[in-house]
């Protein structure tokens, strides 16, 4: 499709930041939204920081083209512990019918690590590539796979989040009245 999103229950109970995520919203457009959803392809790294997001390659995308064969977005589990997302895909290019393709997937860990996997294709791409908490005080953009100009990200290199500590297993939001 182009410009929609559709709601994933994850396999298990994935730490992001400062809540334990069980259900993402996931793009057509190389963005997964935590909360609600954003289908839109108007990438920035001002409305990245809007949003609890992992973008691996925010850009205007369409999976039902005919760039290349079996557009779509797959999900897989390369292990009991993580669930991967792979978009096969296409660039949109103003007044032309079809793109260039596109291929990257990310694969979220139940501990909490992410890693970005590029493949062939993503020339001429323009995306918007990082983390949000959602809030104006974090962000982290990869600056290297990012640009507001036409990049390439064929075959880059893998980016890999980890946050160590990020056991949420005993986290509780209830107030302990301690008797003080």
């Amino acid at each position: 499709g182009d410009n929609a999103a559709r709601t994933i229950e994850l396999p298990f109970g994935f730490p992001f930041y400062s809540r334990l995520v069980t259900s993402i919203w996931i793009t057509t457009n190389g963005l997964i939204t935590i909360g609600h959803a954003n289908p839109g392809g108007g990438n920035s790294q001002t409305t990245l920081n809007s949003y609890a997001a992992i973008a691996p390659l925010w850009d205007d995308l369409r999976t039902d083209g005919s760039a290349q064969p079996g557009e779509d977005i797959y999900m897989s589990r390369p292990s009991p512990d993580s669930i991967r997302f792979r978009w096969i895909a296409e660039s949109l290019r103003p007044g032309s019918s079809n793109g260039d393709p596109v291929n990257f997937a990310v694969t979220l860990f139940e501990n909490g690590n992410i890693v970005f996997h590029y493949g062939s294709g993503n020339r001429g791409v323009s995306p918007t590539v990082g983390l949000s908490r959602g809030t104006e005080t974090f962000m982290q953009i990869v600056p290297s796979h990012s640009s507001t100009g036409g990049i390439s990200l064929e075959n880059a290199q893998t980016v890999m989040w980890s946050f160590p500590g990020a056991d949420f297993t005993t986290f509780s939001d209830e107030w302990v009245n301690a008797n003080i």
